[in-house]
Parts: structure tokens; C-alpha cells; sequence
């Protein structure tokens, strides 16, 4: 098992107050929609020796405040408009992001070797969990000193809910940029909710939406502690033909299916990221709690892709050994199931 002890813990202000005027910011529709889950990335680097990793860590930190001061939304917190509204929006209020620091016994070269994939989540706060509730911070860090050997590793968790991955990696390049002493030069828009403006979902329901969501409540409650840990969803069935647009005749025959979702992280230059001490090592993805999905990225030096796939077990099985996959990986044994 992976050793990972916590050294400290540390909420980082941006250095300049947000003024008034933007201490509120209305999150568009699809934001709202989505889930309140993170998007999480560990970037590895090998450079750097034991001795300087104090210096490496206030390297880090100190820009930080900076570029929060142009991502000012990151350092406050989402509410909700009021208790029965599903409106939620950002406040400004400058309570800051999270950064601890943690030290894993283990060299960082045997590590890349042969990563512990199912245990890549502890090198991020909490865990690099969903967030839970709306008082977490929007953004945290987790700097990880490997040791002995040197090496350090950042797990940086952001909120979906505010940031998709093109803006996870602008945050990356301008805290980057700052911490080479090339100042802030990015200037963010938050202007989303101009595009997709927000609307309250707690529509009146009709009988058989009111029907479902007893159903829904019995039945979670039913489960109790067998589901904790685990990610519950409904789901719900509709006839698609006369929603379309033109409609379709109900002598269509068909259905709905199994979703498998393909996500492409390609043109995020993540493996640019240099904080003083050159690129990434390796840049990897942690486990999620989602099945059947599929996240490619650039290899590092851009030769090919990484894949990282989300099945069961058992779907899994099949697909590492599958002869047509093998036949396109760069090596025998570069499937690695975890």
C-alpha cells in the first residue's frame, strides 16, 4: 500500500481583495447541470532534488495567490439562491483554495515504473473526491514529495461546475507562467452565464416526475449503508420521436442505450507545464468513480495517445486482452489493468 503522510495544510488567499462588483457570479445553465464532481490531474516531475523540495514547494506557493487574483472565482464558494431554488452561483468572497503538502515513501522512478493506478486518488486532498458539499473550496492542491530520491508531484482537483478541461489547463499555464517569473498575463472571462443564462429546473413537477421522486427517496434510503461509497443515479426513459425536430413518426422502431462516453484531453498542453524545473514526467489521470468511459491524452512527447479507460471488472477482463487493441499498442504488455 501506498504511503502518504500528510505534512501540512494551508488555505491561500489571492493577494488582492475582489472588488465588490465581482463578488458574484451567476453560473450558466449547462453549469448547473452538471454534477458537482472535479476534474483532477497529477503532474509528475522527476527534477529536483530531497534537499531543494522546501524551496520547490514556496516556489509553488507564492505565485499562487497571484494568479488567483485573475481566477478570483476559484477562491470562493458555491450557494445555492435560496434553500428551494436549484439556481446555484459563485461568491467571490476570497475564503481561498486549499493546499497541503504530503510526503510518499516511495522512489519516484519506481513509481512511474509501475504505477499503483487505484491508489493515484491520495495524492490529492480528500482524496480527489466529488465535492460534498457547498462550503469545500472550488480548487485544491496536494504537493507530494517522493522520497528518497527526490521527485515531487502535483494533484490539482478544480471544480466541474466552474471550469471544464481547457480552463483547468489556462489555470495550469498562467500559475506556471507566474512561478518562472513571467507575471500574470492571463486575463479569464466569465462570461457563460451571458451565453447560457441561468434558469431555475424546480419546475412544478408533473404525477408521474412526483411519483418517481418518491420512488427515488424510498429507495436510496432502502439501500442505506450498502451504497455508501458508491455513486447513485436515475434514470429515466422517454420517448424521443415527437421531441425532435422535425419529429419523428411513433412508427419509428428503436431505443435508447447503454452510454459509453469518449472524452479527448489531446490539444491541453498539460505536459508544457513548467513551474521553473521543466515539464511533467508523466501526466496521469486518477480512478473515477464512472463506468464506461473513455479519456485519451497525448503520450508524453507526443507520440501517440494514453488511454485511460473506466469499465467493471469483469468488462475490463475482456477489453485489456482484446487482440484488436494489442495490435494498435506501442509495446506487448502496454495494457495495464489495474
Amino acid at each position: 500500500m501506498l504511503s502518504v503522510r500528510v505534512l501540512t495544510r494551508a488555505i491561500i488567499k489571492p493577494s488582492t481583495p475582489t472588488p465588490p462588483q465581482l463578488k458574484f457570479l451567476e453560473l450558466s445553465f449547462l453549469d448547473q447541470c452538471l454534477p458537482n464532481y472535479s476534474i483532477n490531474f497529477i503532474l509528475f516531475y522527476s527534477a529536483g532534488h530531497s534537499n531543494g523540495i522546501p524551496e520547490i514547494s514556496h516556489h509553488l506557493r507564492s505565485p499562487h495567490s497571484d494568479v488567483l487574483t485573475r481566477f478570483y472565482p476559484l477562491a470562493g464558494r458555491l450557494k445555492k439562491h435560496h434553500l428551494s431554488s436549484d439556481k446555484i452561483y459563485v461568491e467571490c468572497n476570497d475564503e481561498g483554495v486549499e493546499f497541503t503538502t504530503a510526503r510518499v515513501e516511495r522512489d519516484l522512478d519506481s513509481f512511474l515504473a509501475d504505477p499503483p493506478i487505484n491508489e493515484l486518488g491520495r495524492l490529492f486532498p480528500a482524496g480527489g473526491s466529488s465535492f460534498s458539499s457547498y462550503d469545500e473550496p472550488l480548487l485544491s492542491v496536494q504537493f507530494n514529495e517522493f522520497t528518497p530520491g527526490g521527485g515531487w508531484a502535483l494533484g490539482v482537483s478544480m471544480s466541474h461546475k466552474l471550469a471544464d478541461g481547457t480552463s483547468y489547463a489556462e489555470f495550469l499555464k498562467a500559475w506556471a507562467d507566474t512561478a518562472r517569473g513571467r507575471g500574470v498575463h492571463a486575463r479569464p472571462k466569465f462570461e457563460s452565464a451571458a451565453l447560457f443564462p441561468p434558469r431555475d429546473v424546480a419546475a412544478r413537477p408533473t404525477r408521474v416526475e412526483a411519483v418517481i421522486a418518491l420512488l427515488w427517496r424510498c429507495a436510496i434510503r432502502a439501500a442505506g449503508g450498502v451504497a455508501r461509497g458508491r455513486r447513485l443515479e436515475a434514470a429515466v426513459p422517454v420517448n424521443l420521436r415527437p421531441r425532435l425536430r422535425p419529429p419523428l413518426t411513433e412508427d419509428c422502431f428503436g431505443n435508447g442505450v447503454e452510454r459509453y462516453l469518449f472524452t479527448s484531453w489531446c490539444r491541453f498542453p498539460f505536459y508544457e507545464t513548467d513551474f521553473g524545473w521543466g515539464g511533467p514526467a508523466w501526466v496521469a489521470v486518477p480512478p473515477y468513480n464512472l463506468k464506461n468511459w473513455f479519456v485519451l491524452m497525448n503520450a508524453r512527447g507526443g507520440d501517440g495517445f494514453e488511454v485511460w479507460a473506466f469499465l467493471t471488472e469483469a468488462e475490463m477482463e475482456g477489453f485489456a486482452k482484446d487482440p484488436e487493441l494489442l495490435a494498435f499498442t506501442s509495446a506487448p504488455g502496454s495494457v495495464s489493468m489495474h
